[in-house]
């Protein structure tokens, strides 16, 4: 219990509604004002005093980091300034810089002022309590103004659980990571760390506003401080015990319960909102995220992007309401949430009706003070220019049929459709993203990726710890394809010269030329990233379907060799039909096997021998006595990476459509391995007493994130970097850091962990072997 005896405010009443205290009056009331009558006015004034520091900042805000005085050290600032001074003094003997605490009365140190990059502090700054990093501090500091209003006005309701935040159309796969589903959405974090062991109730309310006690939630996740899952329940709970160790939580339920959906930390029979202000205006990001009383309609500010960092700002949308246009007769069905251009930047609207949805816009432009200037419309995959023209703009979207607006109300997949249709464009960066530069990384990419790439550096300081590139089935032409760019500036940063690549590098529908041409260049460019590129053959990598199975118009084995497999680079060991290998890296001791699961003839009609029906997924004798003898030969202190096309499972995590020939055997060779035995095979016997330590077998085809074992084994496979979408993996969003994906696998041979960081849509990942 605290001891309130001292307090300035001990009395209640005493912190004055009419006075605006300074600033640490407020912080002194705020912590030791005993009556929620004072604290809360001392609240609501900080709070006064926040928005004032933020509107008066403006879109304008910068940190001035240049050095107000230098000192040879602390001892002479100190003497200079013995009470403080506002500015940044650099300390000479530390190189420190320093800055006064008018909270602490105290100077503190700030870190190396010469530091390269952006300081963690700065950064930290930058992350509001939702953990979304911002564009900005001031962002920043607005999220949480309005996060601590909905404090405030929910002080009196249950309910946690806020409708504003939510990822539409997605759901939580095994791992808690997210993935595409449509007609599910998942929550935005829920911080539980002061709940460990409590019991959180979940509840849908009824027509009459009671609620319904067996709800139940499809799936809930638990997270630790590191954003790793350490819970998951799938068991459709209503009640949820929190564990030790997280930090906060994720779900996931439909799209159709979001307005009856409460949460709460204690037992409830009636229905309470989360009552949220969300008023703030923010120009830096063009939008403004209001929810009607009702919450009829659904936004998405974590969509909202600055124009200055990304080329492609897709609309919030305000969804529901019907509204009347400015001096125009026509009424809408969605609106965006607004466009600031202050500065007159090059922009242009562009229309993509990819969907043929029916969508006409009508762009309305108004002057910074808000008021109406002109408008123009838009049409059916149209553009309009607005560069140089300052101001501020609302596209309003309707949707037509037959030449008359179509008033049938939008559902969220026609809202995400929309959001994907609708975008505004900076016209200088589009010219940077028409460089013929195969290798040129976008700009949208390099912050990401510098990220990524200093983590991956800190990851591979060890000497016990190799790294290699994962990334499979592109299916070229159907791809964006940054990808090659990205490979070889990790590559180039990073010291990696390894990249495995399971199969399907090109869509196999197009005619012999065509196939051949998207092969070479595909094996071409990627070959020129890494100084060993190693694929296999997958199932797409012919142009069978193209061909309609005549056999002679199809890229044969022989030259599906010389088109692949011969271009390797380095010491490479060919099993009997070219199309699987061994090759070692001697540096960091690992042999790389590449496995051929398409190893056999075609099957043909038996009415025409021209006519190819299929290909069994199979793994030869041969090829299994091949694979035996790389695993025997691997000294006792290598490690061993093995790769193929077709896995052993699918997504569903069943056999259906993915079993191969031969597949019983390998697993028996890759066990005996496991347990240092010996395997028969024919008239053979191999002995792996003193072989290399299996790491894991590397595989793509089902097109999503999977890692299982197979008796001691890992099998894992990688989400596709083709843009092809299914229930399994990620929307591949042009001009966005999720327009491809792969990842830099990092293996620590002491303690036998692997770390799997992604680049591109996706969430890293980990296993032991």
């Amino acid at each position: 219990m605290n001891n309130y005896a001292n307090s300035r405010w001990k009395e209640r009443g005493s912190f004055d509604k009419g006075i605006l205290h300074s600033y640490q009056d407020i912080i002194d009331a705020i912590r030791t004002a005993p009556y929620g009558i004072d604290t809360r006015e001392a609240m609501a004034q900080m709070l006064m005093f926040l928005y004032g520091t933020v509107q008066s900042i403006g879109d304008s805000f910068s940190i001035d980091m240049s050095p107000t005085d230098t000192f040879e050290n602390i001892g002479k600032l100190k003497e200079k300034y013995p009470n403080g001074q506002q500015g940044v003094f650099v300390v000479q003997d530390t190189g420190h810089w320093y800055f006064w605490s008018e909270l602490d009365e105290v100077w503190k140190d700030g870190g190396s002022y010469q530091a390269e990059g952006i300081s963690p502090a700065l950064k930290d700054i930058r992350v509001a309590n939702n953990y979304q990093m911002f564009d900005t501090p001031g962002n920043a500091v607005r999220m949480q103004f309005r996060e601590i209003l909905n404090l405030l006005v929910s002080e009196n309701t249950p309910n946690i659980f806020n409708k504003d935040t939510i990822l539409v159309d997605r759901d939580l796969g095994p791992y808690g990571t997210l993935y595409t589903r449509t007609g599910y959405f998942v929550s935005n974090g829920i911080i539980v760390n002061d709940y460990i062991g409590r019991t959180l109730y979940y509840y849908k309310a009824d027509k009459s506003g009671n609620v319904d006690g067996n709800a139940k939630l499809y799936t809930i996740c638990a997270y630790d401080n590191n954003d790793k899952m350490i819970d998951r329940k799938t068991d459709y709970l209503n009640q949820y015990v929190i564990p030790n160790g997280a930090k906060y939580i994720r779900f996931s339920a439909g799209n159709t319960d979001v307005d009856k959906m409460m949460l709460s930390w204690s037992e409830q029979t009636k229905f309470s909102p989360y009552r949220s202000y969300s008023t703030l205006t923010d120009d830096v990001t063009k939008f403004v995220n209001v929810r009607s009383a009702s919450g009829n309609y659904l936004t998405y500010p974590d969509k909202a992007y600055n124009l200055n960092t990304q080329a492609l700002l897709n609309y919030d949308l305000e969804i529901g309401t019907i509204y009347k246009g400015e001096n125009t007769d026509s009424t809408f069905r969605a609106r965006s949430q607004g466009y600031v251009n202050p500065k007159g930047e090059p922009i242009k609207f562009v229309l993509n009706d990819w969907l043929s949805l029916g969508i006409k816009l009508i762009i309305v432009r108004y002057d910074m003070s808000g008021k109406y200037l002109t408008q123009f419309d838009l049409s059916q995959n149209g553009e309009l220019d607005c560069s140089y023209m300052s101001g501020k703009y609302k596209v309003y979207i309707i949707r037509m049929k037959n030449d008359a607006e179509d008033t049938t109300p939008l559902t969220l997949d026609v809202v995400s459709k929309l959001r994907s249709s609708i975008s505004v464009v900076n016209t200088d960066r589009i010219s940077e993203l028409n460089t013929n530069d195969l290798y040129h990384v976008p700009y949208y990419w390099k912050d990401y990726l510098n990220d990524k790439i200093t983590t991956i550096k800190d990851k591979l300081r060890d000497k016990n710890k190799f790294g290699f590139i994962y990334i499979a089935d592109s299916h070229y032409n159907n791809n964006y394809w940054r990808s090659p760019a990205l490979i070889k500036k990790i590559a180039e940063d990073c010291g990696i010269n390894w990249m495995i690549y399971p199969g399907d590098l090109i869509n196999e529908n197009a005619d012999k030329s065509v196939a051949i041409s998207r092969m070479n260049k595909i094996v071409n460019d990627l070959g020129k990233t890494v100084s060993h590129f190693l694929p296999v053959v997958g199932n797409h990598d012919d142009n069978w379907n193209g061909q309609h199975g005549i056999y002679n118009a199809i890229i044969n084995d022989q030259e599906m060799t010389g088109y692949i497999f011969d271009k390797l680079k380095g010491n490479i060991h060919y099993g009997e039909t070219g199309k699987y290998y061994y090759t070692d890296d001697t540096i960091h001791k690992v042999r790389y096997i590449g496995v051929d699961t398409h190893d056999g003839d075609y099957q043909t009609d038996s009415n025409d021998g021209n006519k190819v029906l299929y290909k069994k997924y199979n793994v030869s004798d041969t090829q299994l006595e091949f694979i035996a003898d790389a695993l025997q030969s691997s000294g006792s202190d290598w490690s061993i990476v093995i790769l193929g096309h077709v896995p052993q499972f699918n997504p569903m995590e069943t056999t259906e459509g993915v079993t191969w020939t031969g597949q019983d055997k390998f697993n028996a060779i890759l066990e005996s391995l496991y347990s240092k035995s010996t395997y028969s095979l024919g008239s053979k016997q191999f002995d792996f007493k003193d072989s290399g330590t299996l790491v894991g077998v590397f595989f793509g085809h089902i097109h999503t994130d999977m890692i299982k074992k197979v008796g001691n084994i890992n099998h894992v496979t990688i989400e596709c970097d083709a843009n092809l979408k299914n229930d399994y993996n990620h929307q591949k969003t042009f001009m966005t850091t999720t327009e491809q994906v792969l990842e830099v696998v990092i293996v620590d041979k002491q303690s036998k962990h692997v770390d799997l960081i992604r680049i591109g849509a996706g969430d890293n990942r980990e296993f032991n072997y």
